[in-house]
């Protein structure tokens, strides 16, 4: 698998545009997981995966600094992924291949 054209998603806070510490989401293009690193800011926030039609697929929780989710089961496309904690919400879109 050729993988030159993946890349890491960094998110933005959408409520104040500014980057927080740490949000790294990989690999992206991704099949059977994906792994999110946060910062201690982050831990216990909620993480929703949507498809491309808005349907929450998947919710969990960030419960530490290094995060693993399983994303086999689900179908090939581009889907949404929101990092919610208290008032702040990360977005990015992650496609699985």
């Amino acid at each position: 698998v050729d993988t030159s054209d993946c890349y890491s998603i960094i998110v933005d806070d959408i409520t104040t545009g500014k980057l927080p510490n740490k949000l790294i989401i990989y690999p992206n293009p991704a099949s059977n997981y994906l792994i999110i690193e946060i910062n201690d800011e982050l831990i216990n926030a909620k993480v929703e995966i949507m498809n491309i039609e808005g349907k929450l697929i998947s919710t969990s929780s960030l419960s530490s600094i290094k995060t693993k989710i399983q994303i086999s089961d689900f179908s090939k496309g581009i889907y949404y992924l929101r990092i919610i904690k208290s008032d702040r919400i990360n977005t990015g879109i992650v496609i699985l291949n």
